[in-house]
């Protein structure tokens, strides 16, 4: 799954140590042994399937066009995705590669059991002047408990705070550049509902705006992903209120 304009993160090397055979003990059994898949959550806590209605054509302005999401897929699969992306895209500093994964709620930060979790894309919303060009996309991911969703969020601040800004190139040549990065908590959220605001400043010849929320509850984890340009009509504030329209949602799920 990919925006428009969003790179990969790099995965970062991760070394597994395996159980030495010992005489009191069979070698472990390289299928059984392998990932099963996400956690059961909780009872009665969200899922993937919960939220999959969450935005939908009822959300949309006149000038723009809402395309379901189709795409699921897992956090590994996703992350090995971005990785290829950011090194095709040439994506400048290594450490701001969680930075531009984080739309799709994928960061270097995931290894172990955290690279079966179920993700989608849940919807789009497109110019529908094809002259113009301006896009918000959803994304989602069911972690195995709140705890993990909320490390997911608290290691983004982290990336976004060690990142003064990177570029991608084509052939050694910048042809975007984002400075001025910087993420802060989302005020007057319903209860129950956590998240956070991401911005950064762009220089290309097409973008002039780029913004992520992050919304969470339970395991669950909402992205709201919004690439403007000067032709948009689609904007931040367009992007804020769905976001806003999301969390009320996700409240009372």
């Amino acid at each position: 799954m990919r925006a428009p304009r969003l790179v990969a993160a790099a995965i970062c090397a991760v070394l597994l140590a395996g159980c030495v055979p010992g005489n009191d003990g069979p070698a472990p059994d390289p299928v059984t042994d392998a990932p099963v898949g996400p956690v059961a959550p909780a009872a009665g806590a969200l899922t993937l399937a919960s939220v999959a209605g969450i935005v939908s054509a009822d959300d949309i302005t006149l000038s723009t066009t809402f395309t379901p999401g189709d795409a699921a897929s897992t956090s590994g699969d996703d992350l090995a995705s971005e990785n290829d992306y950011w090194i095709a895209v040439e994506g400048s500093p290594q450490r701001c590669a969680p930075v531009v994964s984080a739309p799709y709620l994928v960061s270097g930060h995931d290894t172990g059991d955290r690279l079966d979790d179920p993700t989608a894309l849940l919807g789009t919303l497109t110019e529908t002047d094809e002259n113009r060009y301006g896009v918000i996309q959803v994304y989602a991911r069911q972690f195995d408990d709140d705890a993990t969703a909320q490390a997911f969020l608290a290691e983004l601040t982290a990336s976004v705070e060690g990142c003064e800004g990177y570029t991608l190139s084509e052939d050694g040549v910048v042809n975007f550049a984002a400075s001025d990065l910087r993420i802060a908590a989302l005020d007057d959220l319903p209860p129950g509902v956590a998240g956070a605001r991401y911005a950064e400043t762009v220089s290309s010849s097409s973008s002039t705006g780029v913004t992520t929320s992050f919304l969470q509850r339970d395991g669950v984890v909402i992205s709201i992903y919004a690439e403007v340009t000067t032709s948009s009509t689609l904007s931040a504030a367009t992007a804020d209120e769905l976001t806003a329209t999301i969390a009320s949602r996700l409240a009372v799920l």
